[in-house]
C-alpha cells in the first residue's frame, strides 16, 4: 500500500521519474538538472539510470548480509 502523502506527490509530479532519481541521487557527481537538459543525450541518462539501479542493487544485497550476519551472532 502507498502512503497517502506518496500518492499525492506521484499524482501531481509531472516531471520524469528517471530525471528525478539522477537529481535527488545521494552519489556525489551525477549531473544536476541543467547538465541533463543541456549536455547530456539520451544515451547518457539511461547509462546514469543503469549504474544507480546496480548501486542500488549492490547496496540492499549488502544491507541483507549484515541483516543475516547480526541475526547469526
Amino acid at each position: 500500500m502507498v502512503h497517502p502523502r506518496l500518492k499525492k506527490v506521484e499524482d501531481g509530479y509531472t516531471q520524469d521519474w528517471e530525471i528525478f532519481r539522477i537529481v535527488t541521487s545521494e552519489i556525489r557527481g551525477l549531473p544536476t538538472y541543467i547538465e541533463l537538459d543541456t549536455i547530456c543525450n539520451v544515451e547518457d541518462i539511461y547509462n546514469i539510470i543503469e549504474m544507480l539501479d546496480a548501486k542500488f542493487e549492490m547496496d540492499d544485497v549488502a544491507r541483507i548480509q549484515r541483516e543475516q550476519e547480526a541475526r547469526q551472532n
